[in-house]
């Protein structure tokens, strides 16, 4: 997208946010460093325009992610409530992807050509009617609304600066992915002279270990197999490994990113059983290895980023096999 535009849809967006005074946000499942930061950094300067602001999740918050400005006493539980002038989806660009329970999903869908916003830097994969949706390419929904508010001129004060340091720096792996331009140094810089602590950040996202991560991660890299004709790396953990460790889903975060850096290998796959009948599956590559993996997760109606994807499926693994049954 062309500077000029992109920088009116984000006036735009400026806009729609001043004309409205009780806003919904909310991202997409399974939450990462980039939802949280996304939605918490608006949160957060919206509520200083004297806005009525709720953030909903539907999915339990991972824990390594606490240590982000409001997050670890947020208690606000939908209620069905669909009282509010604005629905904001950051870090996704369609409704299915937020965990929507279908009612309400259908609700909002009623009214979404007057109050729906989709903010989020994947390709637009949907045909979601909406009030407004801003979907371009970028490292990060983080660095979209720092664009936002360096755009606009609006301060960025400490603990929006966190939030938006942690989505730039998850979705970035640690500034290691080929996402990582000089503008998003320039990006990372301003917001630790803002008051982010990048050292915190790193420390509690990608080194935040414990005994249990350590052994359901064990487990998953044991059963790490290649296959050379396809150059795939695949492995998988079921929910008799997650109880065996005593570990959650989240527990598995970054498993993925080692088995797709792989040299062997242009891509990997790791599965996930979520629940009896549901697995998540992730994957993985690298720029040089110049294979698209959203290609595949779409296949499947997922989603994500040419070397970061995933998406859910129906179905059960086979404990010995891995085999999908």
């Amino acid at each position: 997208m062309q500077k000029e535009k992109y920088n009116e849809k984000l006036k735009k967006i400026a806009q729609i946010l001043d004309r409205n005074q009780k806003i919904l946000l909310t991202t997409h499942k399974r939450p990462d460093g980039d939802a949280f930061g996304s939605t918490l950094a608006l949160q957060f300067y919206l509520k200083s325009q004297g806005k009525k602001v709720d953030i909903v999740y539907f999915e339990e918050i991972d824990s390594n992610f606490k240590f982000l400005p409001g997050l670890g006493t947020l208690d606000y539980e939908w209620k069905g409530d669909l009282d509010y002038d604005l629905f904001v989806v950051c870090d996704a660009s369609c409704l299915i992807r937020t965990g929507l329970p279908k009612d309400l999903e259908s609700e909002i869908s009623k009214t979404a050509e007057e109050k729906l916003v989709f903010i989020d830097h994947h390709p637009k994969d949907s045909g979601t009617e909406c009030l407004f949706s801003l979907s371009v390419e970028e490292a990060a929904t983080c660095k979209i609304i720092y664009d936002f508010f360096v755009l606009n001129q609006i301060a960025i004060d400490k603990n929006i600066a966190t939030c938006l340091l942690t989505g730039i720096f998850t979705d970035t792996g640690g500034f290691l992915h080929a996402n990582t331009t000089s503008q998003i140094m320039r990006a990372a810089s301003n917001l630790m002279k803002k008051g982010a602590v990048l050292s915190t950040i790193a420390r509690r996202t990608y080194f935040n270990k414990t005994y249990k991560t350590i052994k359901i991660w064990g487990k998953a890299l044991e059963r790490t197999k290649l296959n050379k004709k396809k150059r795939l790396a695949y492995s998988y953990i079921t929910l008799k490994d997650l109880e065996a460790c005593n570990a959650k889903i989240e527990d598995l975060s970054g498993v993925t990113n080692v088995l797709g850096a792989l040299d062997e290998i242009s891509y990997s796959l790791f599965l996930a059983q979520t629940s009896k009948d549901k697995i998540k599956a992730s994957l993985r590559s690298e720029a040089y290895k110049k294979c698209n993996v959203s290609k595949i997760a779409k296949k499947f109606n997922g989603g994500g980023h040419p070397l970061a994807s995933g998406f859910e499926i129906k179905g059960k693994i086979d404990p010995k096999s891995g085999i999908l049954i």
